[in-house]
């Protein structure tokens, strides 16, 4: 994040905000009055005034105000207009979930593509373990896609299988190229868009009162999702039954009635006995036999009945384990569909007392799963091969005490961690501090607004322990107790000392978290329970937890480079947490209308500042008015907050001031072709009398 001096982008108006836009890859600060147009701006950067303008991707017309352009924090301004793009409508992203490239993402329309380490390949992937031109990729109307290698050391896998010649890549099938892992979504249908932009959905956002190229993330109700599933209960065991003599017995009891025949014949010299003798003896073979095939029948249903038990046990137990990680997916999102962040009321959902709060992943791994059972059974085989779930995403947490080293070629993996907590979780529950040896590398990290323009976190050098000692300590005093601070480092020489600036602050009352890159295993700090070690090709073993024995877990690490990571953060630049805690110290004892209008500046309220300022409210998915000051302007939007609003208060505590303020201030931003009022005042007072004149 290269700025230059500070250039002024003036109109009429005598009130300037600061605004930095970035203008071939710098970013240049200005102070740009809010109805300065864009030939205003162009002027100050000396371009051509025959010249279009392209602001995010759309061409700005010189007459138009930088306001109603979408002009924001941030904003990629250029003279040269948006790459060339194909007029067919995409139909699949390839997204990059895993290695050292993760969260890039491609749209391909219909098509044949070359995806590869170089630079003009199609799809260009920053992965030292690809090759510059790997596979080819054919897109057809349908948004079938197949997959050619082109070359490769090692073969490209499928879902696992290698590819032998052209294959089929199907919708969010996993590919595996280089150390690098893919997936091919398919797009839902949708008009032809228009030119490619990362602010469409951030000009839809209401701007801040006090800065019109800011604006205010207003956060939808969260349902927190819970994993809580059903106990399973095992089947009931197979009766154990006493062993019998039955079957001797029986021939016993016949031989000796036969026995018995014979010698009753042989006195009585009667044939007529042993017949009866034998009668009785085949009688008790009768039964004896039928008695062993209904015993045997009846056995044999026992054991399918018990096999079928089991088989819908083991089925329970797999159908929780595919729901668990169901869970996983849906609630852990990878880092391609992070970065992506299009609906805005999406972000910074994530609260610090959330079950899931400063949650992050590192990659694709498995994970050791037990079932919820009711009790504990005797058929603990059918579990020992349910004991993994293959291919989810293994997440750590850098909540407050936590402390995460990253060992090897780490630093992808380090800024990945950083994008996703700023993406799930706003400045109101974290602000940053990186303490590096080049803190140029971690530039990118200025964009954020966890760092709030310094006033909260800061990228320090290493060796400017003045400058960690002046911000650790202004850390330490805050009034905002309540964030969490993360402190990311890659030297972890200087928490050695128990004295040093950055331990102390790490053992103070403040609420913080540890990320420490080391180059060996040996730099780790004592004070870190959580290792990552980076091996080749993206691969790692996580070892959650050092200060116990194992297990490890084999993850395919996401890194992301340092263009994707300042892509995201400018995306997130010019938002506004409308929860961050404000000093009480900075809440003035009261303010007056007029100032709040005025920005708190000095003048009065003329009729051709009330008729700008119509021109400047004229969106109709806002109807905002500004009603005191906290850490800036506090404003309130009856569209996005109401449509009904309630004002309670003790008798004599302002409710009829407000009330009135609530009035004039919309009075002031909406035009009456716009708005009107219905005023009621059932206490038949005089708190509407002003605004009936």
């Amino acid at each position: 994040m290269t700025t230059t001096t500070t250039r002024d982008v003036a109109r009429n108006s005598t009130h300037r905000v600061p605004l930095t836009v970035v203008i071939d890859g710098r970013a240049v600060d200005l102070a740009a009055a809010v109805d300065a147009t864009v030939a205003d701006l162009a002027s100050v950067l000396k371009w051509d005034d025959a010249a279009p303008v392209w602001i995010d991707g759309r061409r700005g017309e010189a007459t138009a105000s930088l306001v109603t352009c979408g002009v924001v924090h941030g904003s990629d301004v250029s003279d040269r207009g948006p790459p060339a793009t194909k007029s067919e409508r995409a139909v699949v992203a390839v997204r990059c979930s895993a290695g050292p490239a993760s969260g890039d993402v491609t749209l391909l329309s219909p098509g044949r593509y070359v995806l590869g380490r170089s630079r003009i390949s199609s799809i260009s992937v920053d992965d030292p373990h690809l090759e510059p031109y790997a596979a080819l990729i054919d897109v057809d109307d349908a948004g079938l896609v197949h997959l050619t290698q082109l070359a490769g050391r090692s073969p490209a896998t499928i879902a696992g299988a290698h590819v032998a010649a052209r294959s089929a890549l199907a919708p969010d099938e996993v590919l595996e190229l280089g150390s690098s892992r893919f997936v091919a979504t398919p797009l839902p249908v949708e008009p032809v868009p228009g030119p490619p932009t990362d602010r469409s959905d951030a000009r839809a956002m209401p701007a801040t009162s006090s800065d019109p190229w800011r604006r205010i993330v207003r956060r939808r109700p969260r349902i927190v999702p819970e994993w809580r599933p059903a106990a399973i209960a095992p089947p009931e065991p197979a009766p154990t039954r006493a062993r019998t003599h039955d079957v001797g017995l029986g021939w016993i009891t016949t031989l000796f009635a036969l026995a018995g025949a014979v010698v009753i014949a042989a006195v009585m010299g009667s044939a007529l006995f042993l017949v009866i003798g034998a009668c009785a003896a085949l009688g008790s073979v009768v039964v004896f036999v039928v008695r062993a095939v209904l015993t045997r029948r009846r056995r044999r249903d026992e054991r399918r009945a018990r096999d079928a038990a089991l088989a819908a046990y083991e089925q329970e137990i797999e159908q929780q384990r595919s729901a668990f990680a169901a869970h996983l997916r849906s609630t852990v999102h990878p880092l391609d569909r992070l970065v992506e962040a299009r609906d805005r009321n999406e972000l910074w959902q994530r609260r610090s007392h959330h079950d899931d709060a400063f949650s992050v992943a590192l990659g694709w791994g498995s994970l050791e799963w037990a079932p919820m059972l009711a009790t504990d059974d005797a058929a603990s085989a059918l579990l020992d091969r349910m004991q993994t779930i293959d291919d989810v995403l293994v997440t750590t947490t850098l909540s407050p005490g936590r402390a995460v080293a990253v060992t090897g070629d780490g630093a992808g993996i380090v800024r990945s961690l950083v994008v996703q907590l700023a993406v799930t979780m706003g400045p109101a529950d974290w602000s940053l501090v990186v303490v590096a040896d080049d803190p140029s590398e971690w530039n990118w990290c200025r964009w954020l607004p966890h760092l709030h323009g310094g006033r909260r976190g800061a990228v320090v050098a290493a060796d400017d322990q003045e400058a960690i000692s002046a911000l650790f300590d202004r850390l330490v005093a805050d009034d905002d107790k309540l964030a969490m601070v993360l402190v990311v480092t890659d030297r972890p020489d200087l928490l050695a000392m128990r004295t040093g600036a950055m331990r102390r602050f790490l053992t103070s009352e403040r609420p913080s978290a540890l990320c420490v890159l080391a180059e060996r295993s040996d730099d780790v700090p004592s004070l870190c329970t959580g290792i990552v070690h980076v091996r080749q090709r993206c691969r790692g073993r996580w070892t959650p937890d050092a200060t116990t024995a194992p297990p490890h877990h084999l993850v395919h690490l996401a890194g992301m480079g340092r263009a994707t990571a300042e892509r995201v953060a400018r995306r997130l630049a010019a938002l506004v947490d409308p929860e961050v805690a404000t000093a009480a110290g900075d809440v003035p004892p009261e303010v007056g209308l007029t100032a709040l209008l005025l920005d708190r500046s000095q003048g009065r309220i003329t009729s051709s500042a009330v008729t700008r300022w119509w021109a400047d409210h004229d969106t109709p998915r806002s109807l905002s008015t500004v009603l005191g000051v906290g850490d800036g302007l506090v404003d309130v939007d009856l569209v996005a907050d109401g449509p009904h609003a309630l004002i309670g208060g003790t008798t004599g505590s302002g409710k009829s001031e407000l009330l009135r303020t609530l009035v004039a201030g919309l009075a002031a931003r909406y035009e009456p072709a716009r708005l009107n009022f219905v005023l009621v005042d059932y206490k038949g007072g005089s708190t509407f009398d002003a605004c009936a004149v």
